[in-house]
Order: C-alpha cells, then sequence, then structure tokens
C-alpha cells in the first residue's frame, strides 16, 4: 500500500474521530508527497529498486486501478526477470489479475500453481488453486490440500476459508447455517422482511426488472457451473459505502422501493446491510463450490421465488457442510458464506430468485466511536486497523515475514 493510499485509507476511517485521522492523514500524506502518486514516480521507483517487491506490486495496482490488465500483466512479467527472488509473489498476484480483471480461470490456475510450488504455504495462492482445482473436478485434490492448510495453521477449519479477512474472535462453532433466534435484532430484521405485504412488493418489482431485462450475459457470475444448462446471474441493488470520506447510499434505479426498505432497516439500527442483490437460478443452473471472502459478513437470504419440485425429484437448494437445504418461497434465512457452499436448481419452471442481503456479523468487534464502543472497542477498531496497514507497508521497513503472502 502506497503512502497516498494509506492517507486516504486513514482519511476516510477515521471520519469519526477527527483531530487523530486529521493529524495522522496529514502526516502520511506529507509522506506521500515525496514517494508515489503517479505512474512516473511508481515506474521510477522500480527502476531504482528493481528486487523490492513492494515497488513492482504498487506500479502493479496502479494500472489495475486505471483497469489496463495489459500494462499489469507487463509489470508483473518484467518483475519476475528482475526480481527472481520474490517470484511466488508476483505469480500470485498474476492469478489474481487472470482471475478478478480477465477471468481466465485456467491461466489464474497455473499462475497460482506456481506460486505455490515456491512457497506451498502462499494461504491466497492455496485457497484459490484448491477452489479451481474443485472446479476442474479434482475435489479429493482440493480436499487434501484445505485439510493440510488446516494442519499447518492456515485455515482453523478445512471448510472455512474466506479469503480476505478471518476474524478468530467470531463464532464458528454453528457451522454455516445460522439460527436467527441466536440475534435478537437480526431476527427483528428477518421477520420484516418476511412480512407478506413486505414479501409481495419485493416480488412485484423483481417481476417487473425481470420483464425489461434485455442482455442479462453481464450478470453471470464467475462462480455459475458453465457446463450446466442454466446460468448463475447476479444483479446488484444495494451499495452502502464511504466514498472520498462521503457516504453514499447508492442504490438501483430499477428497484425504487427494495432500496427504500433496505435503507430503512439499515436506519432502524436492527442490521447493517453491507450490501444487496438479486440471487437468479435458471432452470439447471449450478454454483460451483466457493466460500465468501471474509466471516465478518453473513448472508440473510429472501426466497422471491421458487418453483415447485418436480415429478422426478428436482428442486432448488443450498448445499453446504454437507446439508442441502430447499428453497422455500417467503423463507429468509442465514447463512455463514465464509464455509463452502453452493446453489443448485434442477427443478422444472420458473427460475428461483433469492434478495440476498450481506450484512454486518453481529458480532463483529465494535468499530464505532469511543461514546459508541467504550475505551475497549475503540482500542481494538484501533488495533485491527493498524495491524492491516502494519501487513501492508512492512517491506517500506525493510522487513518481511516469509509466513505471510498479503501485501
Amino acid at each position: 500500500m502506497s503512502c497516498a493510499a494509506l492517507a486516504h485509507h486513514w482519511g476516510t476511517r477515521w471520519l469519526r474521530f477527527p483531530a487523530f485521522g486529521i493529524v495522522l492523514a496529514l502526516l502520511v500524506g506529507i509522506a506521500g508527497a515525496d514517494f508515489g502518486g503517479s505512474e512516473e514516480k511508481l515506474t521510477s521507483a522500480v527502476v531504482l529498486t528493481p528486487r523490492k517487491s513492494k515497488a513492482h506490486l504498487d506500479l502493479v495496482d496502479w494500472h489495475l486501478f486505471w483497469k489496463d490488465t495489459d500494462k499489469a500483466e507487463s509489470t508483473l512479467q518484467n518483475a519476475l526477470e528482475v526480481d527472481p527472488e520474490h517470484a511466488w509473489r508476483y505469480h500470485q498476484r498474476l492469478g489474481d489479475v487472470q482471475y478478478d480483471f480477465r477471468h481466465d480461470l485456467n491461466a489464474s490456475e497455473a499462475s497460482y500453481r506456481e506460486a505455490l510450488r515456491r512457497k506451498p504455504l502462499a494461504r491466497r495462492s492455496l485457497l484459490r488453486y484448491g477452489a479451481l482445482r474443485s472446479w476442474q473436478g479434482a475435489k479429493e485434490e482440493a480436499d487434501t490440500l484445505f485439510a493440510d492448510a488446516a494442519k499447518d495453521g492456515l485455515l482453523r477449519d478445512a471448510r472455512q476459508r474466506p479469503l480476505e479477512e478471518f476474524l478468530a474472535e467470531l463464532p464458528s462453532e454453528l457451522g454455516p447455517w445460522i439460527p436467527a433466534s441466536n440475534y435478537m435484532l437480526l431476527d427483528d430484521a428477518m421477520e420484516n422482511l418476511a412480512h407478506p405485504q413486505v414479501l409481495e412488493e419485493f416480488q412485484k418489482e423483481y417481476t417487473q426488472w425481470a420483464s425489461s431485462l434485455k442482455n442479462k450475459d453481464s450478470l453471470v457470475s464467475l462462480e455459475s457451473d458453465p457446463k450446466a444448462p442454466g446460468r448463475h446471474l447476479q444483479f446488484p441493488i444495494h451499495n452502502p459505502h464511504f466514498h472520498e470520506g462521503v457516504w453514499k447510499d447508492m442504490c438501483a434505479m430499477e428497484t425504487p422501493k427494495i432500496c427504500q426498505a433496505l435503507k430503512s432497516l439499515n436506519q432502524s439500527g436492527l442490521v447493517t446491510i453491507i450490501r444487496a442483490s438479486f440471487q437468479i437460478l435458471e432452470n439447471g443452473a449450478r454454483v460451483r463450490p466457493h466460500c465468501h471472502t471474509t466471516n465478518a459478513e453473513l448472508f440473510v437470504d429472501v426466497t422471491l421465488q421458487a418453483p415447485e419440485p418436480s415429478e422426478l425429484g428436482g428442486f432448488v437448494f443450498t448445499s453446504a457442510n454437507g446439508e442441502q437445504r430447499p428453497w422455500v418461497e417467503g423463507d429468509v434465512s442465514i447463512l455463514d458464506g465464509s464455509f463452502e457452499h453452493m446453489h443448485g436448481n434442477s427443478a422444472i419452471g420458473k427460475p428461483a430468485v433469492s434478495l440476498r442481503l450481506v450484512v454486518q456479523h453481529p458480532q463483529l468487534p465494535c468499530s464505532g466511536s469511543w461514546e459508541d464502543c467504550g475505551a475497549r472497542g475503540f482500542f481494538t477498531y484501533v488495533w485491527r486497523h493498524l495491524w492491516r496497514i502494519i501487513k501492508g507497508t512492512k517491506d517500506d521497513f525493510g522487513v518481511e515475514d516469509e509466513q505471510d503472502d498479503e501485501l
């Protein structure tokens, strides 16, 4: 993470603590004025320090920010030539570019494999490579890989594999299925979502949106099995977030009533909605096994539409931890998506549709102000974000932890 990025990172996250946030952002911003922020400066850093992995990866991030994947890949190929000592990092980042931006799963699998060959405990490469092998039908190989990762301490559970963030203080003994009764406020929010009038309005707005949709190809998820006769589609509806220090409560113009309901639910304090989307399973669709990127978030799924099971036994289901649960119209359920799960629709008739809310885990450590969280919560919040920055900038101090692969 560059110094300029640090300034933005802290400037946006410390809005509730103005004095500390402003001072820290200014201090880091002063440093950032000297060391990076333009392609020319980042390129110069690569030339001056060709054996420093952070210089190469900062330039890659710059190109990806501007959606220039060609330059990002060429930067990584150059890094492999001039800095072979850190080749595993560059192969891993190349795998990310091919997976997240180019959606070339075969190329990304090869890159992650090469990263693991050079560093067998590269956690990110291991998780992505294992998932890709599973998708290719090599489930036994993937299961062995994940089981070994748990033995080596890279995972707490071979079934629970969040890619980006794992908070050990959050409970996992319940497994992927979370009873709503465990969390009173979340239970109240789910009761509101399941109200017949609310459900009816959601269904009407989905039907109206679906009837006007022309191009579905752009909505096909990366987890959708291309060998299946149907597809898994995702349409984002609600994405509230901070952007450059300003709160943006962004919603799709095609779903105004759903958006208003979600905004009201957010403001009620019952639940913190991070994102919302339509999840659509066409007939014959199959979503390959995958995990959510963090265990700090849960999925609240509101089933808007589910075809009746066919006479041959076909139905719509979510599978996790060896258990298949059918989709039933009007049901509201909670899933910890950091556990491996998949979906399928083998029924006949209309597509299956759910409204998925990605919500903050109710037991997530407090991330508010001193008044909201008290001294303990405040300092826990500070330490959590400070540790992320330390991990992201350790190369600035000439230190590299060979057990850590996240820059």
